[in-house]
């Protein structure tokens, strides 16, 4: 089996590493967060650079600062794979749905088309674009209709296309239409037929329909996966920073990088590796050790990939670090969290996975399950917006949810026991995350609190997921909280894990 060869050949089965020492009452507790800050992975942006980027420290005070100088930036496929678009960012608050509704070139149009159905100078004129009709017919006059289905069909796509001023890709007969008309027609078939008794009336259904253009174009892009990291990745460092008390004595910096070139970067040699450089100037005595490298990127359940967790986990170890990580359902033989949650199955640990498990990195490592709400879904009910009307969440069924890595909550325990302790810490003298995004579903006149860690699992469910070498995030069923079960390494046999403050 090439996987498993590959990964009995390298690395070491009985490694051992030095104790460094447990750290004077002086030496600071430092935080390392690894993940793809600037877009670097949608980007496509690899190489030796890595190994000299830097590692900023950051805290609640400039973290606009830091989050502009990274100037986060995505390149996004449209969604009928016609043209592309850019979306930067500033600030954390550039992920909402008003602030990407008024910048983003792919809602000006529509967002100028609702704003003129909204004046009462203006809405004649955008009422008859949205009916199709070039000016409000003179009194006796019939206004020109087709009952041609295929010049009034046109795709969601097309009409975008349209209102970024490209091109449309329907019938030759429609890209010889005028601009105007083209417009007209392109919203049209989104709008549909419309038919009101009074202005009163006609305004509120065409700016309804406005809306809901709006809100699918809005979905798409929230729920981009490209969109979904990087935002998970921002709300991850912020829900730290918010939380933990930060100074001289306890620092977060961030590392920017993707999850492909960190499983690029662990295959080079030391002296050429970006992550390595920043335990270095420790290693050279230019700085203090870094006691928990927090990676946001979720690792799958796959030989290569546990190689790669393998070489971080010796990394940590030679300096006396903790790994943190999160674990994908690949990991439990499933697709989600969910479906494990519900079946009660057992779990089988992969050859690659339980070697992994007995050498001496493992005890460097923890990988918690599951993931963390971050923020509400957009709505009426849970977090609102100002410029129109939008429900992220379509229905009770939808997943419309910003997941990030359960990682985070296990850092934030470490470092508020580090913050009530120092150095007399315990991993484990903080198990219980509070103050979660807490969300309401409603289902045929039912409610029900969302579990802020994907699913409700047991106790019984949670001991599964120990023996398998993770950390549980169970949530609680009254209030947006998770526990960890037990600090643990993912070693074998059941170790805690062997941090700085051991």
């Amino acid at each position: 089996m090439p996987g498993r060869m590959e990964f009995e050949t390298t690395f070491r089965t009985q490694s051992q590493y030095k104790s460094v020492g447990r750290p004077d009452p002086e030496t600071p507790f430092r935080v390392v967060m690894i993940g793809d800050f600037s877009g670097r992975g949608n980007q496509g942006r690899m190489g030796a650079a890595l190994a000299s980027l830097p590692a900023p420290s950051i805290d609640l005070d400039n973290f606009d600062q830091r989050m502009g100088a990274y100037a986060p930036e995505l390149s996004l496929t449209l969604p009928d794979g016609s043209g592309s678009m850019t979306v930067k960012f500033g600030e954390i608050d550039d992920f909402s749905p008003d602030a990407l509704y008024d910048r983003l070139e792919l809602f000006q149009k529509l967002r100028d088309l609702r704003s003129r159905l909204l004046d009462s100078s203006t809405f004649a004129a955008a009422a008859a674009e949205l009916k199709g009709s070039p000016a409000s017919p003179t009194p006796g006059e019939t206004p020109p209709s087709s009952n041609n289905p295929e010049e009034a069909s046109e795709s969601e796509g097309d009409m975008l296309e349209r209102l970024l001023g490209k091109q449309p890709t329907s019938t030759p007969e429609a890209r010889e239409q005028s601009k105007k008309a083209d417009i007209s027609s392109f919203i049209q078939s989104i709008v549909g037929d419309v038919s009101v008794p009074d202005n009163t009336q006609e305004q509120t259904v065409l700016v309804e329909q406005v809306d809901r253009t709006i809100a699918n174009q809005m979905r798409w892009l929230l729920h981009h996966p490209a969109f979904q990291r990087l935002e998970s990745h921002w709300r991850a460092a912020e829900e730290f920073v918010r939380r933990v008390s930060l100074d001289e004595t306890l620092t977060l910096q961030l590392f920017d990088v993707s999850y492909e070139e960190m499983l690029a970067d662990f295959t080079l040699p030391e002296n050429e590796s970006g992550l390595r450089r920043v335990l270095g100037d420790q290693k050279a005595g230019k700085d203090h050790p870094v006691s928990l490298l927090v990676c946001l990127h979720t690792i799958r359940n796959e030989p290569l990939e546990l190689v790669a967790l393998a070489a971080a986990g010796r990394m940590a170890g030679e300096s006396g670090a903790v790994w943190l990580m999160g674990a994908d359902p690949s990991f439990l033989g499933v697709p989600s969290i969910q479906d494990w949650s519900q079946k009660e199955t057992g779990v089988k640990q992969e050859v690659a996975w339980s070697a992994l498990r007995k050498m001496s990195e493992a005890n460097h490592i923890a990988m918690a399950a599951p993931r963390i709400l971050l923020r509400l879904p957009y709505g009426t009910d849970s977090d609102p917006i100002d410029r129109f009307v939008f429900e992220e969440m379509e229905s009770a069924d939808g997943d419309a949810y910003l997941w990030g890595s359960g990682a985070v909550a296990l850092a934030t325990l470490l470092a508020e026991s580090f913050s009530e302790r120092e150095w007399d810490m315990q991993a484990g003298n903080h198990q219980d995350l509070g103050d979660l995004p807490t969300h309401i579903k409603r289902r045929d006149g039912e409610s029900s609190l969302q579990a802020v860690a994907e699913a409700y699992l047991s106790e019984k469910q949670g001991q599964k997921l120990m023996e398998l070498g993770l950390c549980p995030l169970l949530s609680y069923r009254d209030r947006g909280a998770v526990r960890v079960l037990q600090f643990r390494s993912i070693a074998d046999p059941a170790a805690g894990l062997a941090g700085l403050w051991t």
